[in-house]
């Protein structure tokens, strides 16, 4: 009975305010143009770390292991951006600096949590970069997308959880004497430190805060970066090694602008003491400048992404019609101008441009010939023929068609003894003429129950070789007789690709292909 009366009347002096009292800067005259550069900083971080979601999430190419973290990370700098400055906005700019209760421990709750998002994020990253540089061989499959998408789902709810403990507990406390928080948003410790019971509890999670997530972040990540440079003394030489160290350029820029200023805020605490004014500008510093920095630092130092932002460049400004892809003069004058090769390399670099497109096959023959290292290199007039006949077609307009996913479309397979080839095609209603259908982002998607026709070519039989599939699909060493008959329709089905949208034309090359090539290696 006594426990049960001296928990009533613990329960009874607890006392909670109704507002918290935020003070920010104090005694400084022009305070509110420190609060403007700051949304100037929030403004830059919301609409850098947005693009970077949008880019990662839109194009597929960037769907890996390290982009995962890469988007996590942005996700984490654009929500702890708009869960603090917009805030101090209202709170420094409005005079409005009292906050309710409740509002006090949500806007602590967020802002944590999503800082403790970024250092983890950093972490995986550094792991990620770990297992590619000392583990090459066993990365894909040790930091698989699967793998990647598990570990943050694992540490978004460690870390929910373990921020809901801590803000939870303040409701334990009692702000008796005070309910004014010397900071710039309801941050932790200068809450518990107003409490007027026992606090300890708090203090204690405190530490554990910082152990957590400043402490074992950066031993983990040094450690990590420890045995990358032991792997690279491995490495015989220095262009190796550079170009390893080079992939964690990057990571290594993201882990000093967040790390960084935090570690020294703590360092310079431990020595000096901070004025009220100091910590704030420090903190919110710290706080607002690495959101902001991320997607700079992302864009400036990864070659995916400018490449990427490069190819979207060039495809916006490339000149485009709805009915057929056509060369544009500024490309074919360079394809007409090109000129003779000169070596076995020089003549390659020339074939490959074709692909080894099976329309272009018989014309190449002779330079085929030319480019075995076993004859010596020697032009004569019938392969300047041929290569001027070759520039010709290349160089011909329209080439390729704009795919219609609601027309038939065909895969010509072909044998001869020079070549195999597997393309797909479509009849256009504009000219009606068969015309190649591009696999790129240009071409539309074959919609569900969109009728394929594989049809086989005559001509003698080859004993197999390199079949080259027309529009980026690549080349494959494949043999060619053709599994279905010729003018078999193949429907395609949900089921065939596996619930990720309309079946594109590099998956009609993927899924129906294989199966219409696969026997042709043994004919």
């Amino acid at each position: 009975m006594d426990a049960i009366n001296s928990s009533v009347a613990l329960n009874i002096t607890v006392v909670h305010p109704e507002f918290f009292f935020i003070t920010g800067l104090t005694g400084i005259q022009y305070s509110r143009y420190y609060y403007i550069f700051l949304f100037c900083i929030y403004f830059i971080a919301v609409i850098g770390n947005s693009a970077v979601l949008l880019l990662i999430a839109v194009e597929r190419s960037l769907h890996s292991p390290k982009y995962i973290g890469v988007f996590n990370l942005a996700l984490a700098d654009f929500c702890e951006a708009n869960a603090l400055i917009p805030n101090m906005m209202k709170t420094f700019l409005f005079d409005s600096n009292y906050i309710s209760y409740n509002a006090c421990l949500a806007n602590m709750y967020f802002v944590f949590f999503f800082t403790t998002m970024q250092c983890s994020t950093l972490v995986v990253l550094a792991y990620d970069r770990f297992i590619a540089i000392c583990l090459p061989l066993r990365y894909h499959a040790i930091a698989t997308n699967t793998i990647m998408c598990l570990i943050f789902s694992a540490i978004w709810a460690f870390n929910a959880f373990m921020m809901a403990l801590i803000v939870s507990l303040i409701n334990r406390l009692s702000f008796c004497k005070s309910n004014v928080i010397q900071s710039f948003f309801c941050d932790h410790g200068p809450m518990y430190r107003m409490a007027c019971n026992d606090n300890r509890i708090n203090y204690y999670l405190a530490k554990l805060n910082m152990i957590l997530y400043l402490i074992v972040p950066l031993i983990l990540i040094v450690l990590s970066y420890i045995c990358i440079l032991f792997a690279l003394t491995k490495v015989t030489t220095w262009e190796g090694r550079l170009k390893a160290l080079k992939t964690c350029v990057t990571h290594l820029l993201l882990v000093a602008s967040l790390f960084l200023p935090v570690t020294s805020i703590y360092i310079y605490a431990l020595i000096n003491s901070l004025s009220a004014n100091a910590r704030v500008i420090s903190a919110s510093l710290a706080y607002a400048v690495p959101p902001m920095l991320n997607p700079i630092i992302y864009v400036l130092n990864t070659a995916e992404i400018k490449d990427l932002i490069r190819k979207m460049i060039k495809k916006k400004s490339g000149p485009m019609n709805t009915k057929t892809v056509s060369l544009h003069q500024s490309t074919g004058v360079p394809v007409a101008e090109w000129p003779v090769p000169d070596s076995h390399k020089t003549l390659w670099r020339f074939l490959g441009f074709g692909n080894f497109y099976r329309r272009f096959s018989q014309v190449a023959v002779l330079l085929s010939a030319l480019t075995s290292p076993k004859v010596p290199f020697r032009w004569n007039p019938q392969a300047q023929v041929a290569f001027d006949n070759l520039k010709s077609r290349f160089a011909s307009a329209p080439v390729l068609c704009v795919p219609d996913s609601e027309r038939q479309f065909i895969v010509e397979v072909d044998t001869s003894d020079v070549g195999v080839g597997a393309v797909l095609f479509q009849q256009m209603a504009n000219d009606g003429k068969v015309h190649p259908a591009p696999t790129s982002p240009t071409g539309s998607a074959l919609q569900n129950g969109t009728t394929i026709s594989v049809t086989g070519s005559g001509g003698s039989t080859g004993s197999g070789g390199v079949v080259s599939l027309v529009g980026g699909v690549g080349a494959a060493l494949l043999g060619l007789d053709g599994l279905f008959p010729a003018g078999t329709p193949v429907p395609t089905t949900p089921s065939s690709h596996a619930g990720r949208g309309p079946l594109g034309a590099d998956s009609a090359y993927r899924q129906i292909l294989p199966q219409a090539l696969r026997s042709a290696a043994a004919v």
